[in-house]
């Protein structure tokens, strides 16, 4: 049983919470690649610290990493990030850019909120209850206001894939059949225009960094790890 010197690179990491998201991330893919045995190589099994010697440019921040001096004192099971470059300067920086990313976060919060937002103002509303088109079930308010009263952002958050789906799909569907029971004509138009000014402003915000990112200096970290292998 030896140990195994692996190097990993995260370029545009403008953070050490973002580093730390993304080593976590990547150690659990490889992890899934290489196996969960104590030996397997994998980052996984790698304690990550970052090193208070920070460096211009990829290349001197490698070459630190690959040297003889940090070889020798590293310990196996460990992982040190050394940062690159100047991540102050990071997208958005302009006063145009800032507002365009401004314009895409208040229009995805109102994307992802909608059916939400629907639901709520069905609970708000006169109405004791609706009638289901499709089934002809009569749904009470009542039944409605548990779902109403949980946090959505924080249930969104932590749902993935088809539970999430099946969550954003609950707020607006008759809970006997399935189908839809409070989205109006309105609100079906309304949601399908709100989707496209939303691609449209993710997709100039998409351009934007590209053009910022073209123009400004590489940052990052480069990481150096000792794993059982």
């Amino acid at each position: 049983m030896g140990a195994e010197t692996r190097y990993v690179t995260f370029q545009r990491c403008p953070s050490e919470k973002e580093l730390f998201r993304s080593w976590a991330a990547t150690a659990e893919k490889d992890a899934h690649a290489r196996g969960h045995e104590s030996f397997s190589g994998s980052l996984h099994h790698a304690h990550l610290s970052v090193s208070r010697t920070a460096f211009k440019t990829q290349k001197e921040a490698f070459q630190h990493a690959d040297s003889d001096a940090v070889q020798e004192a590293q310990q196996k099971g460990t992982a040190l990030a050394f940062r690159y470059g100047d991540p102050s300067k990071v997208f958005p920086l302009s006063a145009a850019d800032k507002a365009l990313v401004l314009r895409r976060t208040a229009l995805q919060k109102e994307f992802d909120e909608f059916e939400n937002s629907v639901l709520k103002r069905f609970v708000a509303s006169k109405s004791a209850s609706k009638k289901c088109s499709h089934c002809d079930s009569v749904i009470s308010k009542k039944s409605r206001v548990r779902l109403a009263s949980e946090n959505y952002a924080k249930e969104r958050e932590r749902l993935k894939g088809f539970e999430l789906r099946d969550y954003v799909h609950e707020q607006t569907a008759c809970p006997a059949c399935g189908h839809n029971l409070l989205l109006t004509d309105t609100d079906i138009k309304k949601r399908e225009s709100l989707k496209v000014r939303l691609q449209d402003v993710s997709g100039k915000e998409h351009e934007a960094e590209q053009a910022f990112e073209a123009k400004s200096e590489d940052y990052g970290y480069v990481i150096v790890a000792v794993v059982p292998s």
